[in-house]
């Protein structure tokens, strides 16, 4: 998916899955007709987000805050342990956290050579 040459899409055209994938992580996937434009893992028993992904074309467009509140209101829905800020975090993540706001956690891993 993260290759997709797509264009960023109007969020209401948006459809998304979820799965839980191989590692037995809650994963919702986001794409419209020309394919995959992003997607949320998280942990099922603790809400840690493992990986967040927006695709090149549509980053700092809002997609990531839209893929993060489906993610909170689906789990809300279906009685999911909703997504939370995960301690191991990139720069860019960090950035994203401090966005959206809500509880972050102290760094505790260096990721991408950076750290808090």
């Amino acid at each position: 998916m993260e290759s997709a040459d797509y264009s960023c899409p109007d969020w209401d055209s948006l459809d998304y899955k979820y799965i839980v994938d191989g590692n037995g992580d809650n994963r919702l996937d986001f794409f419209d007709r020309s394919g995959g434009v992003g997607y949320i893992i998280w942990n099922m028993d603790d809400g840690e987000v493992e990986k967040i992904y927006v695709g090149d074309k549509c980053r700092r467009k809002g997609l990531g805050r839209h893929i993060w509140d489906t993610a909170t209101e689906y789990s809300e829905k279906q009685g999911l342990v909703a997504p939370e800020h995960s301690s191991r975090r990139s720069y860019l993540g960090d950035m994203f956290a401090k966005g959206i706001g809500g509880y972050i956690p102290r760094l505790t891993d260096d990721i991408d050579g950076w750290s808090s």
